[in-house]
């Protein structure tokens, strides 16, 4: 699941996963998260020509791109369309973390039935679902767009050792 190249490591994109209440969102496709810090100008007199800086903010949110699922069933183990969009109606707070499973196998696949959360070397937080985007072409697979923002502290759990 991670190449190794000249000692260097590679994660592959398939590999780093997103859970939002505990669950993966079904069929997904990809994901993206942003992390990003808001400074003020602190710069005074005493600064001369040199630009200070103070951290105001951080924040945290993304997206999740999928094929849509009907299959109710995969509700017990995954987050299909209907659930998120409830979750959206409902302004619900949900966790949220990313990282690469603990459970995937040496093929790029999970041991059980389905990718298990890491326990370490993984982000977690709280976040609530802002958007989903349902996508329907005539010719072609029904896609799913979920956009998320944080909304609590964003806590790394480091790796174990």
């Amino acid at each position: 699941f991670i190449r190794k190249m000249a000692k260097k490591q590679i994660v592959k994109g398939r590999n780093f996963m997103l859970w939002i209440d505990s669950k993966t969102i079904a069929l997904s496709t990809g994901c993206d998260i942003q992390i990003q810090a808001n400074y003020t100008d602190s710069a005074t007199k005493d600064s001369g020509v040199w630009n200070n800086k103070e951290l105001d903010t951080v924040s945290y949110s993304g997206t999740c791109d999928s094929l849509m699922s009907p299959d109710e069933k995969d509700a017990t183990l995954q987050l299909i369309h209907s659930a998120l969009i409830n979750h959206v109606i409902a302004g619900d707070e949900l966790p949220v973390s990313f990282g690469i499973p603990s459970n995937i196998s040496t093929d790029g696949i999970p041991e059980t039935s389905d990718w298990e959360a890491p326990t370490a070397g993984v982000y977690t937080g709280k976040c609530k679902i802002i958007s989903v985007d349902i996508g329907a072409p005539v010719n072609g697979n029904a896609t799913l767009k979920v956009s998320w923002e944080g909304c609590a502290k964003l806590t790394p759990i480091a790796p174990t050792a």
